[in-house]
């Protein structure tokens, strides 16, 4: 019984070691400068069968420890079909595969829009993710934050890869998955 004990403890110390040595202090999600999203925001995303702008001003990046990206970014969508509008609001670019909530998003570029809701400041809004082509990916739930700012979009690291991103007034967990 006393040598399972002591086994058991060195795995645990040998566990933790190991996590140590993967994410080394200060081996943080990093936010991206302005200059550096814009590098790797692309000018046009292609949705379905149209080419659409996507708007430089307004987005937010994150870079992993492994050196990964991913970044949100306005459509300027003013010139598609009231159809397209709706279904393409943002674009989601990432280098890897990321796990919202309990939701995971593929790598690669996805368009993303909140369901329309009638109601200010509800609860939750369902952020709705779309392949290329034009295929619904994931139904994302976020919630309200009534504490955040007025920003389109934010970023904030949480951990070596974790993070929560805001769209709006809504917020979710997020991690490298």
């Amino acid at each position: 019984m006393k040598r399972m004990m002591v086994a058991a403890q060195a795995i645990v110390i040998i566990s933790v070691g190991l996590l140590c040595h993967a994410f080394p202090q200060g081996d943080m999600c990093r936010i991206l400068t302005q200059d550096e999203g814009r590098r790797f925001l692309p000018d046009r995303v292609p949705m379905e069968s149209e080419s659409i702008q996507v708007d430089s001003k307004n987005f937010a990046a994150l870079q992993f420890p492994d050196k990964t990206r991913f970044a949100i970014a306005g459509l300027l969508n003013s010139g598609l079909s009231s159809e397209m509008r709706q279904k393409y609001q943002f674009v989601l670019i990432s280098e890897t595969r990321l796990r919202l909530d309990r939701w995971t998003v593929q790598a690669g570029m996805n368009g993303m829009a909140l369901e329309p809701d009638r109601t200010a400041d509800a609860p939750t809004r369902v952020l709705v993710v779309r392949d290329f082509m034009g295929a619904e990916t994931e139904r994302v739930t976020l919630k309200l934050d009534p504490s955040a700012s007025d920003a389109p979009f934010l970023v904030e690291p949480k951990g070596p890869t974790s993070f929560e991103l805001h769209i709006g007034k809504y917020s979710i967990s997020g991690s490298q998955r």
